[in-house]
């Protein structure tokens, strides 16, 4: 099985201008992960992978007829997905206006002939996908604070103020989950160790180690009986342990080559 491909800049480039082809030369902007390619640069991660790319173009919705000829160009199972390994797809302009005040000025420029692909910053982001809160953002999240390309403290800081007022409380409520998600190998270890030393019992040590992750109804068994496991054989790993619940709780999510 041929591993999925790890898409860099060129690819952004190659993608609006195959729009440009279609639509005249227009500045775009980019969403979703592919927006991070112009910052992750030649780093070897799973954030470089992804089946499609999201933009708006600065001109709204292509007309009906230059909609069929994007599909067969640009479109999911086109020519150009088959050579580039995605495929291109516009969203409605409304998600610009969603995004977070200064986003403009915090996009990284990526040139494509007299026009640009404005690329949201990490933080704008990472901000949305915190702001989403899927099993999948949490992810993508981690991910990106494991690379480097956003902190704990700079997200945190920017989720503070960009939030909208509503969703304030949920945005810093998935920090939390985030920094719970992030620190759960060591928490899980050091609910092993007190566990083992009978410092707490078997109950307390278990519901330390899955206060860690938001584990849904339908998985709540085997999140307990994998903690479990750990609790009682030092041989598994928290690290392992932790896979294993986050795995079940993203199907039927595929974490590697998604739709992001």
């Amino acid at each position: 099985m041929t591993p999925p491909r790890l898409h860099s800049t060129a690819d952004i480039v190659a993608a609006v201008k195959g729009l440009h082809e279609i639509t005249g030369p227009q500045n775009c902007v980019i969403l979703g992960t592919m927006a991070l390619l112009p910052v992750l640069g030649d780093k070897d991660t799973w954030l470089r992978q992804s089946i499609d790319i999201d933009l708006v173009t600065a001109k709204g919705f292509v007309s009906p007829r230059q909609s069929n000829l994007f599909q067969r160009k640009l479109g999911l199972a086109s020519e150009f997905e088959m050579e580039h390994g995605f495929y291109v797809h516009i969203v409605p302009p409304k998600y610009i206006s969603d995004l977070p005040h200064g986003w403009k000025e915090r996009a990284i420029q990526v040139p494509v002939g007299e026009s640009a692909a404005y690329c949201l910053s990490p933080l704008d982001v990472a901000f949305n996908k915190l702001l989403a809160g899927r099993p999948k953002d949490f992810a993508y999240l981690e991910e990106m604070v494991k690379q480097g390309i956003v902190t704990m403290d700079s997200l945190r800081e920017f989720a503070q103020l960009a939030a909208p007022g509503e969703k304030r409380e949920q945005v810093l409520k998935n920090m939390d989950a985030l920094a719970l998600r992030i620190q759960a190998p060591s928490i899980m270890e050091d609910a092993r160790q007190q566990y083992a030393s009978k410092q707490i019992s078997l109950e307390e040590a278990s519901g330390k180690c899955l206060d860690c992750f938001s584990v849904s109804k339908q998985n709540e068994h085997k999140a307990f009986m994998d903690v479990f496991q750990f609790l009682r054989n030092p041989s598994v790993t928290a690290t392992e342990v932790k896979e294993q619940i986050l795995a079940a709780e993203n199907q039927p999510h595929i974490q590697r080559g998604i739709r992001i």
